[in-house]
């Protein structure tokens, strides 16, 4: 078990088989069960709580598994994000017929930390000695879907992971609950797509594209709080009451050696074809580090975690 999940609190209950083939011969090999029933654990990770409630499913440990990526086939050779390759792949998700005879399905209740909350998880997965091949991993997240397929891959000298997320009718308005309650800092609903591959558990070997953009939905509308707006420094542009409309949400870029690059960071609104709110981000400093990122999304956990207001404002 790796070191920083020693100490957690488990409960519930666990059952492993083990299985050996021509154990004393070159050819050799092994196989299993692990059956889990009720299972949950909890502790402190990375200076916040991590939660996982109610984990049921039983895992075959097999001869040889697939390694297909799903969000790679449908990119092709472009390996350019966009919002025709995010209804393929949400198509792909809601249109396959995955056989539980071929392989494992896993349920867990819940998967807290921090400001994120995954609810109502169903992963269906093929396991073998040397991978673990997510086919396919549902969940709800921040009143929206989230998708996930993936291929972590166990070599002998690292671990390389590969993993296609979708993110489907995401709330603004959600995540700024859980960022800050009480202050409405945005709303409104988006979709994204996120294609990342790592080796071990060097940050700055985590490379892929990423897109986001606002979309219209009858749930939420796009509006952008006086807090937020205020955070921007357009205190005195709020001549229009204390928050204002958008139209138009795009995030897009990159990230390379564990450093995210945006191409594409716009949010603004337009009246009669006249453009009345317009913000970007800076043409040259437009970049942050994944372990600064994840330093911010830490300090977020231990603030929820604490009570502490999670963003400051003058």
């Amino acid at each position: 078990m790796p070191r920083d999940f020693r100490e957690f609190k488990t409960q519930g209950y666990a059952e492993m088989e083990l299985v050996f083939h021509s154990l004393f011969y070159p050819q050799s090999r092994w196989g299993g069960e692990l059956s889990l029933k009720g299972s949950s654990f909890s502790g402190q990770y990375g200076g916040a709580l991590l939660t996982v409630e109610d984990v049921e499913g039983t895992i075959n440990i097999q001869d040889k598994v697939s390694s297909d990526n799903p969000l790679a086939q449908l990119m092709g050779e472009h390996l350019k994000l966009s919002k025709s390759i995010f209804q393929k792949f949400l198509k792909t998700f809601n249109e396959s017929k995955l056989q539980e005879e071929d392989l494992d399905f896993l349920s867990i209740k819940k998967v807290e930390y921090g400001i994120l909350k995954f609810e109502n998880v169903e992963v269906a997965l093929e396991v073998d000695t040397q991978k673990i091949n997510i086919r396919r991993l549902l969940s709800k997240l921040f009143r929206g879907s989230f998708y996930g397929a993936g291929l972590v891959e166990f070599n002998q000298g690292q671990s390389t992971y590969d993993f296609s997320l979708l993110f489907n009718e995401i709330s603004l308005e959600g995540i700024s609950e859980r960022v800050s309650p009480g202050q409405e800092y945005i709303t409104g609903r988006v979709n994204g797509l996120v294609w990342l591959t790592a080796e071990g558990t060097d940050l700055n070997t985590i490379d892929g594209p990423f897109k986001f953009w606002s979309k219209s939905s009858s749930k939420e509308q796009r509006r952008i709080g006086a807090a937020l707006l205020a955070k921007m420094g357009a205190r005195e542009r709020l001549i229009l009451g204390s928050s204002r409309s958008y139209d138009n949400g795009n995030i897009s870029g990159y990230i390379n050696d564990g450093l995210i690059t945006f191409r594409e960071f716009e949010i603004s609104n337009s009246v009669l074809g006249f453009r009345n709110l317009t913000i970007q981000a800076d043409a040259i400093r437009n970049s942050i580090t994944i372990s600064q990122l994840i330093s911010t999304v830490r300090e977020l956990a231990r603030r929820s975690e604490s009570g502490m207001p999670m963003i400051e404002t003058n």
